[in-house]
């Protein structure tokens, strides 16, 4: 517990700077072409692609609540942000041609992932 609490004392800013690189975290993840990670045997699991997209994308919607904490509604304007920004990168995978799929069952496993992210800032922060 004492590293949640540490974790809430943080500044804004910080808050800020965490969730702009989680962000870069996944853009990069996202368009770095498909052969670069082939070395990473677990990810052949099936299943294992998905449970990556939910996973890290409610770190993104948890950590995008907090610089958005003082406004009214933010959980609104987080889950826009960050479902448009999930949209944006399969799109991306797709016209970049990077040897990456376009996949309509990220963008949904990445849904999922933002509203439970944002979910569970609610209900243990807010």
């Amino acid at each position: 517990m004492h590293l949640w609490n540490t974790f809430m004392t943080l500044s804004e800013r910080t808050f800020w700077f965490l969730a702009i690189g989680w962000t870069i975290l996944i853009t990069t993840l996202s368009l770095i072409p498909s052969g670069n990670h082939a070395s990473l045997s677990f990810l052949s699991i099936p299943g294992m692609d998905k449970i990556g997209h939910f996973a890290f994308y409610l770190i993104l919607g948890f950590l995008w609540c907090f610089p958005f904490r003082s406004k009214t509604r933010y959980f609104v304007i987080v889950f826009i942000f960050c479902v448009s920004f999930g949209i944006l990168m399969e799109f991306l995978q797709f016209y970049l041609s990077i040897g990456r799929q376009f996949e309509v069952l990220d963008m949904w496993v990445n849904t999922a992932g933002v509203g439970s992210g944002i979910v569970l800032y609610k209900t243990n922060i807010n």
